[in-house]
């Protein structure tokens, strides 16, 4: 399959300007996670079947994921001179796949003990203290290049 692509002399300058601007955050809009946050108002057994969801949309769209990547690391893949630029936004997506895996590891220790996801349920302080630890390594690792 050959890729060609092809931009007029104002699409660049457009471009160009839009390139110079750093642009905003990204948003999240991810169904799943919405309703993990509202669990409580359904049974453990809906929260659980969403969160395996979650798992099964990941090893679906990863699938693509590592067919692209295989590709282009084997020098077969669409715009291989564009490698370079695109495995940035390769490993991107990449990780986003593998944290929305791992989200959570498993359920809640609560979940797994009891018949509940109301939020009086049994907190467990060492899932607890390793999202403190990961948020304060997030904020002491931000970097400005």
């Amino acid at each position: 399959m050959s890729w060609a692509v092809t931009v007029t002399p104002r699409g660049r300058r457009a471009l160009a300007a839009w390139l110079r601007e750093p642009g905003e955050g990204p948003v999240l809009e991810f169904e799943q996670l919405l309703k993990v946050q509202f669990a409580e108002h359904g049974t453990k057994e809906d929260a659980l079947a969403t969160l395996a969801a979650a798992r099964a949309w990941v090893l679906e769209r990863n699938e693509e994921n590592v067919a692209a990547v295989r590709a282009s690391a084997a020098g077969e893949g669409p715009f291989q001179g564009r490698v370079a630029i695109n495995s940035l936004a390769g490993r991107f997506v990449t990780d986003f796949y593998a944290m929305v895996k791992e989200w959570p590891s498993g359920p809640p220790a609560s979940w797994r003990r009891g018949r509940t996801t109301r939020p009086t349920a049994e907190v467990d302080l060492a899932e607890l203290r390793e999202t403190v630890r990961r948020a304060e390594r997030t904020a002491g690792s931000g970097r400005s290049s």
